[in-house]
């Protein structure tokens, strides 16, 4: 999967968690722009476990830097969790 799909894949997951009704765009602050809350956070972070099959640990997924992610951020994270993925494997 190239960078742009992955893109519009993650973009795809913070659209439907908050409803379609924001506009997420990769520069979109989660916490300052949007509604985003922890709730969204937590499933937000079990969509991306599903859909790419990686692990976001919990530690990570509630630490207050997550909260102050872009969707980009958010992307480059997925990113860096698939290419660890794949060096494993």
């Amino acid at each position: 999967m190239n960078r742009k799909e992955l893109e519009e894949k993650v973009l795809d997951i913070l659209r439907e968690q908050l409803g379609y009704y924001e506009d997420i765009q990769l520069e979109t602050k989660l916490k300052d722009d949007t509604s985003f809350d922890s709730l969204d956070v937590l499933e937000v972070s079990f969509k991306i476990e599903d859909k790419f099959g990686i692990h976001i640990e919990d530690d990570f997924v509630f630490s207050e830097a997550i909260r102050q992610f872009t969707a980009k951020d958010v992307v480059d994270e997925v990113e860096k969790r698939l290419r660890g993925k794949e060096s494993v494997a």
